[in-house]
């Protein structure tokens, strides 16, 4: 694809994915304040500096598109927040401002944003599981053990071809690792799988760093691999126009050679395809060997994959909501790790904060490669960092006013009007040089 619409749809899948997610935490605010009565002057997606794009307005409240794609934010009448608006300073309080509300409405107002967030991710994740289920691959769909090439992620831990994994903290492995499961792994504290390896048990440590070495080589999909079944490649059932499938290959078929080099593991077979037009396969199927020529396409493809027995498993109402849940929750747990991993200095937060332009990166490769499945998990994921990440008690974030509030409750005392000023100041100044940091960081990182 020519990259520039390959950066065009990068562009529209963050917008739209970004504006989603905007809309839903910021009705979480909009919602409560209307009914307990506050006025509601601004509901904006992006926010509106240097200037607004479009905006109408509907009784008391102006909606709108700001130019700025950094977030959005609902503007409530009698509230210190970004705007640092002070008109109300000093002004009689009227009865639709927020500081006129009780403690408990203005509570549930500032926490709705983060509410809606945990609400969409889980409802999001839950309805997939649902109505599309989880293809897995049984771990024990292959008695011979794993696959393990060499520099890739799973090497680097200590995997080895022909192990058999058994347990991760004690924990059976039940299914081949996908994504997040392989982040659990390398977040974990202290984390030990247990392998069945020549007959007898061992345990593999996984060392400390790695997340670093992932973030390096995010690029290379070969290395951020665990272990895969043994060497079984197949055709994917799109690819019947691909030069394997037109020389006669079908799923199932062990690839043994290629241009009379052996293969020991799927991923030997790039190199001795590399730079060729044409080569000559060797393979198995059904107790017998042959050997054809297929001719690659333009830029060097085969056109074929490890093959994967899947398994569908499907969910009902009940189970699919509290596998949702705690898959929504998890992805917070991995945040408060990754935090703890950052502050310890064992991860550079350099190598791990991302920014919009990963994001959009993360969201458009998504996209492509599990299409609107996999853009809703990952908007489901963003939105529940998002809920962490304005729940942490950050001045100018939902958090930073909770805490004031709570204040308010417990004492029964407002803090000043001083202290609320120069937290909210302190506030923005640290979120914005947090943007600019994950900002710099995805440019010098790209």
């Amino acid at each position: 694809m020519d990259t520039a619409l390959v950066v065009l749809y990068t562009v529209i899948s963050l917008l739209v994915g970004l504006s989603l997610l905007v809309v839903v935490h910021e009705l979480g605010h909009f919602l409560p304040a209307k009914w307990f009565g506050m006025r509601v002057e601004k509901f904006f997606v992006f926010f509106d500096w240097p200037r607004k794009l479009w905006s109408t307005r509907r009784g008391d409240t102006e909606y709108g598109i700001g130019l700025l794609p950094l977030g959005g934010y609902v503007k409530i009448s009698g509230i210190i927040d970004e705007s640092f608006d002070k008109e109300h300073i000093g002004q009689p309080v009227q009865p639709y401002e927020f500081r006129a509300k009780p403690v408990w409405q203005r509570i549930v107002v500032m926490v709705g944003g983060v509410t809606m967030n945990v609400i969409f991710a889980v409802l999001t994740l839950s309805l997939l599981l649902l109505f599309l289920g989880e293809e897995r691959v049984p771990i024990t769909a292959y008695p011979s053990g794993v696959t393990v090439a060499d520099s890739t992620l799973g090497y680097d831990i200590g995997f080895r071809t022909g192990d058999k994994p058994l347990t991760f903290n004690g924990q059976a492995i039940e299914y081949y690792p996908e994504g997040k499961e392989v982040m659990r792994y390398l977040l974990a504290e202290n984390g030990v799988f247990t392998v069945e390896r020549g007959g007898q048990t061992v345990q593999v440590a996984v060392p400390k760093g790695l997340l670093d070495k992932v973030t390096d080589r995010q690029r290379d999909p070969r290395y951020v691999t665990l272990f895969t079944p043994p060497n079984t490649p197949y055709i994917q059932p799109r690819s019947a126009a691909y030069p394997a499938h037109a020389a006669g290959l079908r799923p199932g078929d062990r690839i043994l050679a290629i241009d009379g080099d052996s293969v020991r593991t799927f991923f030997d077979i790039a190199p001795l395809i590399k730079g060729k037009q044409t080569v000559a396969v060797t393979y198995a199927r059904g107790g017998g060997t042959s050997t054809v020529p297929v001719t690659l396409t333009p830029d060097g493809q085969l056109g074929i994959a490890p093959y994967v027995p899947v398994v569908y498993q499907r969910y009902g109402v009940f189970t699919a909501f509290a596998k949702g849940t705690r898959d929504a929750f998890s992805i917070v747990g991995s945040q408060v790790r990754g935090f703890q991993l950052i502050a310890s200095g064992e991860v550079s937060a350099q190598k791990s904060l991302s920014g919009p332009i990963k994001i959009a990166k993360f969201l458009y490769e998504s996209l492509v490669s599990a299409g609107i499945e996999g853009y809703l998990r990952l908007l489901a994921t963003l939105s529940m960092i998002l809920a962490f990440v304005n729940i942490l008690p950050i001045p100018a974030l939902d958090g930073g006013h909770l805490v004031f509030l709570l204040w308010e409750g417990i004492t029964r005392r407002e803090p000043s009007l001083r202290v609320r000023l120069i937290a909210q100041q302190v506030g923005v100044v640290f979120v914005i040089l947090l943007s600019v940091f994950v900002f710099a960081n995805d440019i010098l990182n790209f």
